[in-house]
Parts: structure tokens; sequence; C-alpha cells
């Protein structure tokens, strides 16, 4: 789930996002229930994403994809990023939305032949609630969990297995309320609460003798980071016009790692930026 200290200012791509419930020129795609419609693309700053179409409930769907993991595949690695949002519930004020993706990177091809692997995974599930007040006036709440894994294993010398994982696993909480100043003009101002963050280690020993086989693992689970019960706050305008969308604006909080969503024990200010076109 790539993209990348916390403490750089891409955390905006994973912030509080935009607080639409209907589809419209005007709606906000970040961190919402909002769909692209059929046929349409979006080009943004690292993901690339299309609305589906064909019945009525691919209507409802999009696929997205950062390009940039593909080319890592260049170097003879493994590659590959995809994810997916449903708007399963759209009518009269309110919109209700599941999203999930896998970004995979395998480099075990890069290893050699001799049975070593080394892979990394990181799997966001998301959920999104929009709910129109007015027709200026818009909440957006919703659920991220992401699941990080690095995966590797080796045969070195004697040991017929030296293996492991190192990941973590994060639960945020995202809400936000969205007020349109003008046809192009929205002022967003959220919040991200972190619910749960825990840090693993999983690694495992095997060889065999003329004894037998000798196998120990080890497992250790934890929060390393420290980072608690974090938050952060935000304020931002977004420019939305019938194909261009600029968002510029600032948070205080707890840093988050971009893709990753690991959150950081550190505060401060990061500036917020995003921009796409929808064609």
């Amino acid at each position: 789930m790539s993209k990348n200290l916390a403490s750089l200012c891409l955390a905006s791509m994973i912030l509080v996002g935009g607080a639409s419930a209907a589809r419209a020129d005007s709606e906000l795609m970040e961190w919402s229930p909002s769909t692209l419609q059929p046929h349409e693309v979006r080009l943004g700053a690292g993901v690339v994403g299309l609305g589906l179409w064909g019945n009525k409930l691919l209507d409802r769907m999009e696929i997205d994809t950062i390009p940039a993991v593909y080319g890592i595949n260049i170097t003879g690695a493994r590659a590959y990023d995809v994810s997916g949002k449903f708007e399963f519930w759209h009518e009269d004020n309110l919109s209700l939305s599941i999203g999930a993706g896998v970004t995979s990177v395998d480099l075990s091809q890069l290893l050699g032949s001799g049975g070593d692997q080394l892979r990394f995974r990181v799997v966001p599930i998301e959920g999104w609630a929009g709910y129109r007040l007015s027709d200026r006036l818009r909440l957006t709440g919703g659920v991220v969990y992401t699941n990080v894994d690095l995966l590797g294993g080796t045969k070195a010398g004697p040991i017929d297995e030296l293996g492991g994982a190192i990941g973590s696993s994060t639960v945020q909480a995202f809400a936000s309320v969205q007020y349109r100043l003008s046809k192009s003009w929205h002022v967003i101002a959220g919040a991200r609460v972190l619910a749960h963050q825990q840090e693993y280690i999983d690694a495992t020993v095997a060889s065999s003798n003329d004894m037998g086989t000798l196998s120990n693992t080890t497992m250790a689970k934890g929060d390393a980071i420290g980072a608690g019960r974090a938050w952060a706050g935000s304020l931002a305008f977004h420019y939305a016009g019938k194909h261009y969308n600029l968002r510029l604006g600032l948070e205080y909080g707890n840093y988050q790692v971009p893709v990753l969503n690991l959150v950081s024990a550190e505060r401060g200010i990061a500036p917020m930026f995003s921009m796409y076109w929808r064609i």
C-alpha cells in the first residue's frame, strides 16, 4: 500500500480528501465515495483511473493504478499496482462506496536462481460514506485499513531454510466537511485519527543433519513506532474546473507515509498538494 518518509509533503496524498456525494464535474475524487463516470479518465499526479461501463453495476465502478510502479519491471523485477472502488449506494443525498487494491513488487528474479525470495506487498481496504446537507455543504467519513508485508527467504550454507516477514497493519478514520464557495472553488476542513497501528516480525530458521531436522520460529508484535492515538487536522482549497482539479492546503498533526499509510510519532506542519485532469 509505496510512497517515502512521512515527513515529506506527499502526506497530502493520503490525507483527508474531498467530500462529495453526487456525480458531477465539481465532484472531488480523493478520499470520498465518488467514482469516475463511465468512460471517464482521470490523469493525476502519480495516479491514473478509468470509469467502467457496460451495465448498471459496472457504471458505478472505477479502476486505478500508479504507473510509476510498473517502471520497476525495467530492472527485471515483477511489479504491479491496481485498485478499484465501487459505489454500491447512490440515492438522494447519500452515497456509500467500498474499495480495495494491491501494490506488489517481487525482487526474487534479481537474486539469481538459487531459490532466494524477496517480495513487497501493500493491500489497502477502504469504505466511504458521503452526505449532502445542501447544494453547498457536504460531509464525508471513511475508514482505511492497510496491510504491508515484506517477505524474504534464502538457503545459506548448511541452513535449509532461512526466511521471514516484517510488516505492519493500520486502521485510520477520516472525516471532512466540504463547502462550495463558488461554481469551481471549495474549502475543505478535515481530520484523520489513527485507530490501530501494529508492526510485526516473523522469522523462521530450519536445518537438517544426521540427527533430524531442527526448526525455530520467532514472532513479535507491537507498536514499535509509538504513534499511539495519532491525529491530524487540515484545511485546503480545491479548484474543480470542468476538467482540471487542483488542491492546496496545510495539515498539522502526526506525519503519515504515503501508500504505506504508516503514521509517525512526530508531529508538524505538512503542505497539501493534489492535481489531476478528468477527461
